[in-house]
């Protein structure tokens, strides 16, 4: 934003020109809707700044146009959130430095929590007892200013003292040449609060904020922003610097060097919140309404925006979303509560009754929904699609996932798996379970999908998709540095090298050189809907790089899940080997696996089934509610988004005795009852991978037990999802040969 204005590509502000089109197109688009919706009283003229604007006019009557309200909510988005964002990782930086001083805004924090209600929101009268907290945050900008000043120019010649001032030069004002005055501070660089209290500092020498009549208008903005954030993180966190005496520099903004990493907290996913706090403020702040009117489920929504995600995210973190989920419902009382993550109002269904009203319900009160960053990295994938459109895509990939055609692929996964533990498992007394199997996983879908057999092609692509699953779920920031920013470009990588095999592939399939049934990618190419419409280029591209990932990273979680158990658990070991061994005797020397022997693996897909009741690779998924409805006594808006979880059912001991207790027998007979065991979802968005996943792991079954036994390194090695269940450390265990 600051710099030479050539607009040429390649440079910085060519390509922030482009970006402030795409987002006053943005702007523009939800502009235009809004003022049918008012003209319609869908909307309210208070509803947000945008409204405002809409339907506020001067003194003389005139409106503003439509540009000019589009120029002036990009002017505030940026002002609304870039030097908030720059506040706030210097308040995390000096409270990170300060103990007394956190401990003093912590007790003023505590005080006004105190006063309030269970669930209770902020109110304007409790930011206005946080004299202390703001004192803090003025005394961080006095010694650390966001913004190092800024300009006026010479309207005439004047004079200033003795000096005559031309017309047209530039005048600059500066904040470090008062902040730092020790004639107007005392001790200037020691950190001290109390400076602000009482009468506070002399006219004009504290301007963080400018003055006169250019004075920031959206000052009070990031007053309410910067304490309602001190107010939430203080009570959750304490923390330390990681680089303790790490730089800033000024681009625009006074901003870290190194994005600025705190343990136990990423500051920079936490302050990038405003930036969301920013766009609600404009186009989204009826999402949170209270909704008086309804009789809502039990919950709270949390701060504004914020809500409950950053404890939703630390209980991932420690591989226990369950917790997260039973503490609100034995709270509440209630299988059904609200809350509210990533920005959202959220509501959790728990259990088989939940599960099952979701499952059925949709396309008619319900559809699929997937966070900003999936759908924004997976395109125009299923992800995307709902309705008739989603059922064609579904139907087509079905047409090669379902278990009629893998069984063909059968004996190629065998040779696979095989040829993968000759490689990466032979020879080796200790192994890391987790990055190792993801390369079995990647190579048979990069196999089955794209017929991609070159090991080191599948190895530099497997790092790719390290990163893309990284940035997967969380904040779609596509900035430099974030995870998002190297999943988008890892995704671009992985795109172009699919599209070189399509195109290649293409001509093979003109010229005979390819079978129409040699992979996924053929079978997309040559397979029309029940229109006769084939796939364009990018929707094939895009979901195999969907497929890609759901083919491979649920699978690895679940294999490094039961290669835990069976080091754990002997006598399981030994029931599965047993099973394994039955089927190779029954089979020539060298003869690989066919579908009747996976058909005979019942006990090792039991066990395989326990371990994902026990330790679900995925959590939950979500809808979004798409109409007002009822469920049971309570009220559902239209928009709220609606979350499913595996936790809730597969460890309530009314659906499964002893649930902590590993027992594969659970699943013999009859099985669990309905929708109470979900690791794969259910109704018609249930994971279309499932066949394609329960292959590949019994495959795997086969080959190691009768290859090794093992026990593992760290016994009680901990797990979290990110996005998916993974071993914290790699999941380290010892080899011990067994070759039967």
């Amino acid at each position: 934003m600051i710099g030479f204005p050539l607009n040429i590509p390649g440079t910085r502000f060519h390509r922030a020109m482009k970006a402030a089109d795409a987002i006053r197109k943005e702007i523009r688009m939800i502009l235009k809707k809004r003022k049918v919706d008012l003209e319609e009283k869908r909307a309210s003229a208070t509803q947000d700044l945008l409204s405002h604007m809409l339907v506020t006019s001067d003194p003389s009557g005139r409106f503003t146009t439509e540009m000019e309200i589009i120029d002036n909510i990009l002017l505030l988005l940026f002002a609304g959130h870039d030097t908030s964002r720059s506040v706030l990782s210097l308040v995390m930086k000096y409270l990170g430095q300060l103990p007394h001083v956190f401990e003093h805004v912590l007790k003023e924090q505590l005080e006004i929590s105190q006063g309030k209600e269970a669930g209770q929101l902020l109110q304007l009268e409790d930011v206005q007892k946080m004299k202390y907290s703001w004192n803090v945050a003025s005394e961080v900008m006095r010694l650390s200013p966001p913004v190092s000043g800024a300009y006026r120019e010479a309207k005439e010649d004047f004079t200033y003292a003795d000096y005559n001032i031309p017309k047209g030069w530039k005048l600059h004002w500066n904040t470090g040449s008062s902040h730092k005055d020790p004639a107007l501070f005392s001790n200037p660089e020691t950190f001290d609060a109390s400076r602000f209290e009482g009468a506070g500092p002399t006219p004009f020498s504290y301007v963080p904020f400018g003055g006169g009549p250019r004075m920031c208008l959206g000052q009070e903005f990031a007053r309410l922003e910067i304490l309602v954030f001190m107010h939430n993180i203080v009570k959750r966190f304490k923390w330390d610097l990681v680089i303790p005496d790490e730089k800033f520099n000024y681009g625009l903004v006074l901003r870290t060097l190194n994005l600025m990493e705190v343990t136990n907290l990423v500051v920079l996913p936490a302050v990038s919140a405003f930036f969301v706090l920013s766009l609600h403020f404009i186009t989204k702040a009826d999402r949170l309404r209270k909704h008086p009117n309804l009789n809502l489920p039990p919950g709270r929504l949390g701060c504004p925006i914020v809500g409950e995600t950053l404890e939703f995210l630390r209980t991932m973190n420690e591989g226990n979303v369950l917790r997260f989920i039973q503490e609100r419902v034995e709270k509440y009382d209630a299988r059904v509560f609200k809350t509210s993550m990533f920005g959202d109002p959220v509501v959790v269904f728990c259990g088989p009754a939940g599960n099952k009203f979701l499952f059925s319900n949709e396309n008619k009160n319900v559809q699929v929904w997937w966070p900003s960053s999936v759908r924004k990295l997976l395109r125009l994938s299923l992800v995307n699609k709902v309705g008739d459109e989603a059922k064609m895509v579904r139907r087509l990939l079905m047409s090669f996932l379902n278990a009629e055609t893998l069984r063909n692929y059968l004996p190629k996964m065998d040779s696979i798996a095989q040829r993968h533990i000759d490689t990466y498992w032979e020879g080796k007394e200790q192994v890391l379970v987790y990055p190792i199997v993801q390369l079995y996983t990647f190579e048979l879908a990069c196999c089955l999908f794209l017929s991609i057999e070159d090991s080191d092609h599948i190895s530099k692509l497997s790092l790719k998709f390290d990163e893309f699953l990284k940035g997967i779920i969380g904040l779609p920031l596509n900035i430099p540095g974030t995870r998002f920013h190297r999943a988008m470009k890892a995704a671009d990588v992985i795109r172009n090298e699919i599209e070189m095999i399509l195109k290649k592939r293409k001509v093979d399939l003109e010229e005979k050189r390819a079978s129409p049934t040699q992979d996924l990618l053929s079978h997309m190419l040559v397979t029309s809907d029940p229109n006769g419409r084939f796939m364009t280029e990018m929707e094939i591209i895009d979901n195999i790089l969907l497929l890609l990932f759901a083919g491979h990273d649920s699978s690895r979680s679940v294999l490094s899940l039961v290669m835990k158990y069976l080091g754990q658990l002997p006598q399981v070991y030994e029931h599965v080997l047993k099973e394994q061994l039955e089927i190779s005797q029954g089979k020539e020397a060298g003869q690989l696996l066919q579908w009747e022997d996976v058909q005979k693996m019942k006990y090792s897909w039991n066990v395989a089934s326990e371990v994902m009741r026990l330790s679900p690779p995925v959590s939950g998924a979500y809808r979004e509610a798409i109409k007002d409805f009822t469920y049971g006594d309570y009220n559902i808006p239209k928009g709220w988004k609606l979350h499913w979880n595996t936790g809730s059912s597969h460890e309530d001991p009314a659906l499964f005795s002893n649930p902590e207790t590993f027992d594969a027998s659970r699943f013999e007979g009859a099985g669990p009852t309905p929708f109470s065991y979900v690791p794969f979802g259910g109704g018609p968005r249930m994971c279309l991978g499932q066949e394609f996943a329960r292959l590949e792991i019994l495959v795997f079954m086969h080959n190691i037990v009768k290859r090794f036994k093992w026990d593992l390194v760290i016994p009680d090695e901990k797990f979290k999802y990110d996005p998916l269940l993974e071993p914290v450390k790699g999941l380290a265990i010892r080899l011990h040969p067994s070759h039967f």
